[in-house]
């Protein structure tokens, strides 16, 4: 017969494979990002002053003072000036010019401010080739890159991407990573805006290495990239998931916002009555970037925030590198069966009260060094699959034990029960033979 011990390794190693290919599948990714979210509004606030980085708010105040968004072309090349006059290094819009205006001496008039700054980089958007729209920020499917009109390309120093995964990455709606070059239909990488205008301010050029990675040669840094860890929320054969794509998970900084990046409003620059200093720009990256109420609002792991912020948070990781990192799946696999088998060996090992306590110690002190890593390492260690291994196995084991030994109980008395009719059988035929003796006797 199997001894208890046996069944309760042979369950804990099942229990053990069995997460460990529902973390791979994906089911598990929706609570770890939540898990991560978490982390993110619990740490510390950042209150350094970042001074590479200026961006110019096109906000609800500007639009009171200059007019209804969008302003005609000539309005925003005036814009571009006056940023580039102030000696900014690159300069970056993000927003699509993919339209004429109806005045087409005002594209000419934003497509020559373009020309003379030298240092522009335009926003471009990919669409799918398949089915335009109905997989939006389809990284991973055949595409078109929605590039601004010829005359504006021409014109720009080069064009950034500025689309948002929501198939693969963000499925839940919230932007916490973003793909930093995409491969286009003719082979050639094209960047997102953030990085080509971190690149452009490096004065470098990165290197798109074969596994999906992107490296700076010169600085000796390769950016952290990440493969998906969700399953395409659909069936489509069209939605094509290519093993090499990889994003990154952006370190967003909850007090940019609040002054940690220097702010300057769109409307100071074209109808203030006040100089604003050329020490905001100077040899500087200058988004320029609409925060007007209800226009490109991205969610975050802080809230909803501008998409000209999300773009220069990556810009700063980029620079700063500081972008978070990832356990690799190789040592996820690694953490899950390890602490699989230190589950068992506790069920084995103590009884209930104790296997209890020290696994809720185990949680504990595991989601703490977890936190630590992220606030101090910036590194982010899968809580959920460890610990919800944990407590299933010390469960489910315990009350399988429990089983068990009810069962091996119940056999004890079963055959109790069965000694007890032999004896009684045993003491009716005594008594028989006593009686027959005595009447012998007689």
């Amino acid at each position: 017969m199997t001894s208890k011990r046996s069944i309760l390794i042979a369950s804990g190693a099942i229990l053990t494979l069995l997460h460990l290919a529902l973390t791979f599948s994906g089911v598990l990714e929706l609570l770890e990002v939540k898990v991560a979210d978490y982390f993110h509004n619990k740490r510390p606030a950042s209150i350094q002053l970042y001074n590479k980085l200026t961006v110019v708010e096109i906000s609800d105040f500007c639009i009171e003072r200059v007019g209804q968004w969008p302003w005609p072309r000539s309005v925003q090349a005036k814009l571009i000036k006056q940023v580039s006059s102030r000696g900014a290094k690159v300069i970056g819009l993000d927003f699509l010019y993919i339209e004429p205006s109806p005045k087409k001496k005002d594209d000419i008039a934003l497509k020559e401010a373009i020309s003379e700054a030298g240092n522009v980089f335009l926003a471009a958007e990919i669409k799918s080739a398949r089915d335009i729209g109905e997989y939006v920020g389809d990284f991973r499917s055949p595409f078109l890159v929605q590039k601004p009109l010829p005359i504006f390309e021409k014109a720009a120093k080069g064009l950034g991407l500025v689309n948002v995964d929501f198939v693969h990455d963000n499925v839940d709606g919230i932007v916490r990573r973003l793909p930093l070059a995409k491969k286009d239909t003719t082979g050639k990488f094209l960047p997102s805006l953030s990085l080509a205008l971190a690149s452009a301010y490096q004065d470098t050029t990165p290197a798109y290495l074969d596994d999906g990675g992107i490296r700076f040669p010169s600085q000796a840094y390769t950016i952290p990239t990440f493969p998906s860890r969700f399953r395409p929320k659909t069936d489509d054969p069209r939605v094509e998931k290519t093993r090499f794509e990889r994003s990154a998970y952006i370190n967003y900084d909850e007090q940019m916002q609040e002054g940690n990046v220097t702010q300057i409003l769109a409307s100071d620059l074209l109808v203030g009555s006040e100089p604003v200093s050329r020490h905001h720009f100077e040899g500087r990256v200058v988004l320029i970037g609409v925060n007007h109420s209800g226009l490109d609002l991205k969610l975050t792991p802080y809230g909803q925030i501008p998409g000209v912020y999300v773009q220069a948070n990556l810009v700063r990781n980029i620079l700063e590198r500081t972008f978070l990192k990832r356990i690799s799946p190789l040592s996820l696999a690694i953490l899950v069966l390890v602490t699989g088998a230190l589950s068992v060996l506790v069920v084995l090992s103590f009884s209930v009260v104790p296997a209890v306590l020290l696994t809720l110690l185990f949680v504990l002190l595991y989601t703490l060094a977890a936190y630590g890593l992220f606030v101090h390492k910036l590194y982010l260690l899968d809580v959920v699959p460890a610990v919800t291994l944990a407590l299933l196995i010390v469960v489910l084991l315990e009350l399988l034990q429990a089983t068990l030994s009810l069962r091996r109980r119940m056999r004890n008395l079963q055959h109790l029960y069965e000694l007890g009719r032999v004896f009684n059988a045993v003491l009716n035929l005594s008594e028989l033979a006593e009686l027959v003796l005595n009447t012998y006797l007689e």
